[in-house]
C-alpha cells in the first residue's frame, strides 16, 4: 500500500474504500467495452455537479474524454476539454510536434489525439504504456 493510500484511508476510511471500489468498477467497464454504461455514469455525475452549483466541469482523465460530447450535450454549463488548455500551452510555447504518452484506450480512439490535431493543428505522435513497460 502506498503512503497516500494509508493517509487517505486513515483520514477518510469510507470515502477511500468507496473511491477504490468506483475506480475498479470504471476500469472493469472500460475493459469490457461498456462505453454506454460509462457514459451514463459520467452524465449522471456531471448533472449532479451541475445541480450542486458548478459553473464549469472538468473530466480529469484522458480516457473518459471518449464520451465528452455526450456529457456536454446533457449539461447547461461548459465542460472544459482537457486537450484544449493543453494545446493552448503547447502552441503558446511555439511548439507543434507533440509526443503523447497514453493508455491503449487513448491511443486507439481519436477523442484526444484528434482534438489536438483537428482543432488545434498539432502534429501528434503517441506511445502506449505497455510496449514501453515491456522494453
Amino acid at each position: 500500500m502506498r503512503a497516500s493510500e494509508i493517509v487517505s484511508a486513515r483520514q477518510h476510511p469510507p470515502a477511500a474504500s468507496r473511491g477504490r471500489s468506483i475506480l475498479r468498477e470504471i476500469e472493469d467497464l472500460q475493459h469490457k467495452g461498456d462505453w454506454q454504461g460509462l457514459t451514463t455514469r459520467m452524465v449522471d455525475a456531471a448533472q449532479r455537479l451541475e445541480a450542486g452549483g458548478a459553473d464549469v466541469l472538468l473530466i480529469c482523465t484522458n480516457t473518459m474524454h471518449r464520451m465528452v460530447a455526450d456529457v456536454q450535450a446533457a449539461l447547461g454549463v461548459p465542460l472544459l476539454h482537457i486537450a484544449d488548455p493543453t494545446a493552448g500551452r503547447i502552441k503558446a510555447a511555439g511548439l507543434k510536434k507533440v509526443g503523447l504518452l497514453c493508455t491503449a484506450f487513448t491511443m486507439e480512439h481519436a477523442f484526444y489525439k484528434g482534438r489536438l490535431t483537428d482543432k488545434h493543428g498539432l502534429n501528434v505522435r503517441h506511445s502506449w504504456f505497455q510496449p514501453i513497460l515491456e522494453m
